[in-house]
């Protein structure tokens, strides 16, 4: 009996992710992470343009990520990605984007088939790209495109739009320093 109670308390204090803690409150809901939260390594089964099909955060271990989250409908994402890529391009020693599909439009399908009609276009886009929903809630956004900034010792460091994506912000992201950006409002 014991035991029983043991266990739903921990059912209603804690949820886990691929190993990690996730925090929850009392409803059973999925805390957003704000800025300065640790952020936990998360597992991806469906992605596309990296060696298994899959990823985790610690696979990109000692660098600093940010997350582009985007829809293959929203044109504001797509119009960014050239950007995107060529921050990735000059960074690449030290951080990683991974493109992050996890609106409630786009199935694995729809953004290989988008991915394949770039590629098909000279267009191609190299990026990691993982298909999810498991996101949405912990990195709480409702518009695109969305980009939270995690500096190599996985923490939030700083959650914004396209228009913040610039040299001297990212050299600072990279550096493990304070990143003074307006907070991007979900």
């Amino acid at each position: 009996m014991i035991l029983i109670v043991v266990a739903t308390l921990c059912l209603f204090l804690k949820v886990s992710v691929q190993g990690q803690t996730v925090k929850k409150n009392t409803f059973q809901e999925v805390i957003p992470l704000l800025i300065g939260d640790k952020v936990p390594d998360l597992f991806f089964d469906q992605a596309l343009n990296v060696q298994h099909g899959n990823l985790k955060f610690s696979d990109y271990k000692g660098k600093a990520l940010i997350l582009d989250f985007w829809g293959t409908w929203c044109g504001a994402c797509i119009s960014a990605f050239p950007h995107v890529i060529e921050i990735q391009r000059n960074f690449s020693d030290h951080m990683q984007v991974l493109l992050v599909a996890d609106s409630g439009r786009d199935d694995f399908s729809t953004v290989e088939n988008f991915l394949q009609k770039r590629k098909e276009n000279r267009e191609e886009i190299l990026l990691p790209v993982v298909v999810t929903k498991q996101t949405k809630k912990l990195f709480e956004h409702y518009h695109y495109p969305h980009y939270v900034w995690i500096g190599a010792d996985r923490r939030v460091k700083a959650i914004t739009d396209s228009e913040s994506l610039e040299e001297g912000s990212i050299r600072r992201l990279i550096a493990g320093l304070d990143i003074n950006i307006p907070v991007k409002q979900p």
